[in-house]
């Protein structure tokens, strides 16, 4: 083996093995844009990226009808606050009237059974007056109309 042989093998090993780290750097992200770079080839942005600026083109669209909607949703919400505080009030407005209702009831639930019978004879009394009245009014009615029957027979004959 003579020394051409020998630098020739040796040439070509130093060529894989610097090929070889070329490569290997070159694929990279970093070797890729020192191509692009001694090339002038401008950068292709990958499909992810655009999808990350459309997303977040969309994401702030959506945002500002967000703060639109909320803006528009404000005064229905203070309304809506109103009317509960309102509401409460009447609510404990209308318990105290209850608790005063409830109250009166027990008291008339006190009164004594005897000023409900005194009542009740009272009503009786004069129940029995107005009967007695209109059996008064009755008769003098029967006694009346067979007097006009009897004078009418007599003048008419």
């Amino acid at each position: 083996m003579g020394i051409e042989t020998g630098l020739g093998l040796l040439g070509s090993v130093l060529g894989a093995l610097t090929s070889l780290a070329a490569g290997g750097m070159l694929s990279t992200e970093s070797g890729r844009a020192l191509l692009r770079f001694l090339y002038k080839k401008p950068r292709v942005a990958s499909p992810h990226s655009a999808r990350l600026v459309s997303l977040t083109v969309e994401l702030q669209r959506v945002s500002r009808e967000m703060d639109a909607a909320l803006l528009q949703l404000e005064p229905v919400i203070r309304d809506r606050r109103e009317t509960v505080s309102r509401l409460e009030s009447e609510l404990l407005e209308l318990k105290t009237r209850e608790d005063d209702l409830k109250v009166s009831i027990e008291h008339l639930e006190n009164v004594p059974l005897a000023a409900a019978e005194y009542f009740k004879d009272f009503l009786d009394s004069v129940q029995s007056r107005n009967r007695k009245r209109d059996y008064l009014l009755f008769g003098l009615g029967v006694v009346a109309s067979t007097v006009i029957a009897v004078v009418l027979q007599l003048a008419f004959r």
